[in-house]
């Protein structure tokens, strides 16, 4: 169960980490790249996305899968895909649908949210988690939350790095209600290493997480204890129009977690940019 938790309460973070890099500009464009992940100086996960967003129909359609790499994947046999579908208007986000597919140690995982202007209004989850592992998620909780990769294109679309890390709105994946709070750091200057391709000037986010509803209610490394400050760092590469995160940090039961924008090509403009 630790190391089930552990998963757990990383995958907001990994799933929504690569949708600050949605477009945003253009009639329609198109994003695909990937992410790794690693953990004590180890490849441990491979996220993997497509966003696309049509400004002329005005929606747009999120995907994501994560695979499991290296030592992780001796210990936990897990896979996820995440999608997401809704209206981009001004700026801002209406998701309708947030859909899960996967498995973890041979069990499948399964969620469907449909949503509102109000909210969450039909969830299907698979399998139950019953009272005594998490806690039930109360309707009055679920008002004005949008699903967490919804969240990460609303703030992509945002003109300056400060505003990217203002805090956003709750999210909800279909078992919890999670509250996040960011808070801007400032620009640094990052190099480009062996792991990270990403060169030059990043403007830093702190980021803080309160689970509202939902509380997953075993045990976990670290329970307790203070929430640990996450970090990610955001920037506009040559080409891009929007914000996209080129490095996040987050320290875990496991060691620290350091994940690299690996390569992104952006498609639908009058010609293709890629950072690999």
């Amino acid at each position: 169960m630790m190391r089930r938790s552990w998963l757990r309460r990383a995958i907001v973070f990994l799933v929504t980490l690569p949708f600050a890099a949605a477009p945003a500009l253009a009639s329609e464009q198109r994003v695909t790249g990937t992410a790794t992940v690693f953990a004590g100086g180890f490849q441990v996960v491979d996220v993997q996305w497509t966003a696309t967003v049509d400004r002329s129909t005005e929606r747009y359609r999120l995907e994501s899968g994560i695979t499991l790499k290296g030592w992780l994947e001796w210990f936990i046999d897990f896979e996820a895909r995440h999608s997401a579908e809704g209206v981009l208007r001004d700026r801002e986000v209406q998701p309708e649908t947030f859909a899960t597919r996967g498995f973890l140690n041979d069990e499948e995982r399964r969620t469907d949210v449909l949503f509102t202007d109000t909210g969450p209004t039909d969830v299907t989850v698979k399998p139950v988690d019953p009272p005594d592992v998490r806690d039930p998620v109360p309707p009055s909780a679920l008002a004005g939350t949008i699903d967490p990769l919804s969240l990460f294109l609303r703030h992509a679309a945002f003109d300056s790095a400060e505003e990217v890390c203002s805090s956003p709105r709750p999210i909800f994946d279909g078992r919890r209600v999670v509250a996040i709070t960011l808070e801007p750091l400032g620009w640094e200057t990052l190099e480009a290493s062996s792991e990270e391709r990403f060169t030059g000037d990043a403007f830093k986010c702190g980021i803080r997480h309160e689970v509202l509803a939902g509380q997953y209610k075993g045990d976990w490394p670290g329970k307790g204890e203070p929430v640990e400050v996450s970090n990610i760092w955001i920037a506009k590469p040559e080409g891009s129009p929007l914000w996209q995160p080129v490095r996040f940090e987050r320290s875990t039961g496991f060691g620290t977690v350091i994940a690299h924008l690996e390569a992104i090509e952006i498609i639908g403009e009058q010609t293709t940019k890629r950072l690999d």
